[in-house]
């Protein structure tokens, strides 16, 4: 008997001195957008380990069956670091959904704790055993693991709508009489593709006429067709899962023959009678030639971008803010308060490729040059003057 208990000891004792991991772990069942995970503790095993310069970033595995629920409406912070979080809670998301960031106000102190409740997941039809992962540097790049999580089989019919697309633009050219669209499809597991849609009303219509563009795993189209001087044209974009689930519907309005998004061909000034006492403005005809349009591209600005009914996202507002910044900067002039943002840039850099593509067809390999080409090519020069 005396060999029984100290071998029940010796069993206790070798249990004893197994470590327990105090990783939290969350169980989901599949096709869900609802399920919330449960506590994630987020401790800083030393000093400068998590800081706000770098948030809280929380990454979810690459390609897995599982992305951040986005409607998270109560998000509960406890711990020794609570405070540490900034209220209201306002967290971003990464473009392919699976990195959260979770703004902090001070860096943690070593063994400090924030404690999270009310973070939520989508999952899809596909079992997984993985780790919620801590990026500590910004890099986006796994560094630790924070939550244990799994998503196990369920009889649960997929039902769940994929995210919506997200960046659609529309910008049409006058000069070609065309639409290009651009979007973002969604990070969802199960995307299957986009689906484009245009309705067309015309003027004496009151119905819309209805017109399939396109459908696939695109991300933009060139609309050339059926587009008439005066047609509001509305697109519409929905994205849809392998099970047929679509997302919300995205639209975008343009109204055919309304935007200008190149400056017209000024006309060649009337010569005058030289007298020797008015000698020229520059030598640079280019200075001439903004110094004369300079009231012209003020006006245009005015319209485009400040006026009540002005759309200051607009290709026509980029437009006219590109030609007033670069008069004002050319002829050291301030009149006007206008500046281009970061997303200016960005947008002038992502949709550069249509104008010098028009270029090359219209004006570099066409027989007989189109008579916008010196205009196109002044526009080009303007954006690379930005950009480059």
């Amino acid at each position: 008997m005396s060999q029984f208990k100290n071998f029940i000891i010796l069993i206790l004792l070798m249990l004893a001195a197994v470590p327990v991991y105090a990783e939290d772990t969350t169980r989901f069942r599949q096709n869900q957008n609802t399920e919330f995970f449960n506590t994630i503790n987020i401790t800083a095993y030393g000093e400068g380990e998590i800081l706000s310069a770098y948030d809280v970033r929380l990454i979810l595995p690459t390609e897995g069956p599982i992305l951040w629920g986005r409607d998270i409406s109560e998000v509960v912070f406890g711990g020794s670091a609570a405070e540490k979080a900034i209220m209201p809670f306002n967290p971003s998301f990464s473009e392919d959904g699976r990195i959260i960031t979770i703004p902090i106000e001070n860096d943690f102190l070593s063994g400090e704790t924030l404690t999270i409740n009310g973070l939520k997941a989508k999952t899809y039809d596909k079992e997984i055993n993985q780790s919620v992962g801590l990026d500590l540097n910004g890099d986006g790049i796994f560094d630790r693991g924070a939550h244990l999580f799994f998503i196990t089989s369920t009889s649960v019919r997929d039902l769940i709508s994929t995210y919506d697309p997200a960046n659609f633009e529309a910008t049409y050219s006058i000069e070609d009489n065309s639409v290009q669209l651009t979007w973002n499809n969604p990070p969802d597991y199960d995307f299957n593709q986009a689906n484009l849609t245009k309705f067309i009303t015309r003027v004496g219509k009151t119905s819309e006429l209805q017109r399939p563009l396109g459908f696939g795993q695109i991300n933009n189209f060139l609309d050339t067709s059926d587009l008439q001087e005066g047609d509001v044209i509305r697109y519409v974009l929905t994205a849809v899962d392998h099970y047929g689930n679509l997302s919300n519907e995205l639209e975008q309005v343009i109204t055919i023959g309304e935007e200008v998004i190149e400056e017209p061909v000024a006309p060649e000034p009337t010569p005058e009678p030289e007298t020797p006492s008015e000698p020229e403005e520059s030598d640079d005809p280019e200075i001439n030639l903004v110094s004369r349009l300079f009231n012209y591209y003020n006006v245009r600005y005015q319209i485009k971008c400040l006026a009540a009914t002005a759309n200051a996202t607009s290709s026509a507002c980029l437009w006219s803010k590109i030609d007033m910044v670069y008069a004002q900067e050319l002829l050291f002039r301030s009149d006007v308060d206008v500046s281009l943002s970061d997303r200016d840039l960005y947008l002038m850099a992502l949709r550069v490729k249509w104008p010098e593509a028009r270029y090359q067809t219209n004006c570099i390999e066409a027989v007989e040059p189109a008579n916008t080409c010196p205009a196109l090519e002044r526009s080009l020069k303007r954006i690379h003057y930005f950009i480059d």
